[in-house]
């Protein structure tokens, strides 16, 4: 049991910067802050799948008639309290004493790694 709980602090913490990120980026992409012009609604299969996240209806709906506002708000709060939860047990993390040393390095890692896989992908000039 100790091993696993060790393995969950680990795991937890290298992740935890990153679905905070994914949670966040969630709670805007339901609120729309993201979309330029709202009047679109999804057009091909992929973007179908992003329809509950965008639209707040089943994919295949209608959004400007089937939008459900309880659930916009109820996967804002679920964003919110994700985060509030991942950003906990990063602190209970901090709080064990013994293991504080590797929380701080998969925290780091848990930023840095993410970060420097999507920059190996740029080349400079390409948009």
């Amino acid at each position: 049991m100790r091993r696993l709980r060790q393995l969950h602090l680990l795991l937890g913490c290298s992740f935890a910067p990153f679905l905070i990120y994914f949670a966040l980026s969630g709670a805007w992409q339901t609120l729309s802050w993201n979309e330029a012009d709202k009047k679109d609604a999804p057009q091909n299969v992929y973007s179908q799948l992003s329809t509950p996240h965008m639209y707040q209806t089943m994919p295949g709906g209608i959004p400007k008639i089937e939008r459900s506002h309880m659930f916009k708000w109820f996967a804002v709060l679920m964003s919110f309290g994700f985060v509030a939860t991942a950003v906990l047990g990063v602190y209970m993390a901090w709080r064990m004493a013994a293991q504080r040393r590797w929380a701080i390095v998969c925290l780091v890692a848990g930023v840095v790694l993410p970060m420097a896989f999507m920059w190996s992908t740029l080349r400079p000039g390409v948009p």
